[in-house]
């Protein structure tokens, strides 16, 4: 059903796919991938992803990434 879910949004938004690829290998280059030690695990990492494009609807991949970081860097309340 997850399976499913991620797929069909892969399909409706193309930009996900490279953004979320390099926002992985940026969590593994810096070993934030082990949720066990407080890392992010992948299904979070792609729904905050998901939740960004969903947000600013842009199809700009650079500002996207950007935006991404910036957002979940400065502004986005965790409590």
């Amino acid at each position: 059903m997850v399976v499913k879910y991620v797929n069909d949004q892969l399909e409706r938004y193309s930009e996900l796919r490279p953004i979320f690829f390099v926002l992985k290998a940026l969590t593994c280059h810096y070993k934030l991938n082990d949720h066990k030690c407080g890392g992010i695990r992948t299904y979070t990492l792609f729904i905050m992803l998901l939740s960004c494009v969903l947000k600013w609807n842009t199809c700009d991949l650079g500002k996207l990434l950007i935006d991404f970081l910036f957002y979940f860097s400065f502004y986005y309340e965790l409590y």
